[in-house]
């Protein structure tokens, strides 16, 4: 099983909340920007559902506007998509 590494964190220069995916040497790469956080998370999920079969777990960290971490969701990608 490979372990995937995302976060959620707000955009103050673009006031939107973004989902990055961390490269193995911890770089943020982003994926997509999103009007809330909601729908931040469930855009991690409906990016790694479409890669259900390579058999990794999603990681993701979300965090609130001040920067310190609301949560952390541990999921795979065959959960369904939102």
């Amino acid at each position: 099983m490979i372990l995937r590494k995302y976060h959620v964190v707000y955009s103050e220069a673009f006031e939107a909340w973004e989902l990055r995916r961390l490269a193995a040497d911890e770089t943020p790469e982003l994926v997509a920007r999103y009007p809330t956080r909601e729908a931040a998370v469930c855009g991690c999920k409906q990016y790694c559902g479409r890669q259900r079969c390579t058999g990794w777990v999603a990681d993701l960290l979300a965090y609130d506007r001040d920067g310190r971490l609301a949560f952390e969701q541990l999921f795979d990608p065959g959960l369904a998509v939102c």
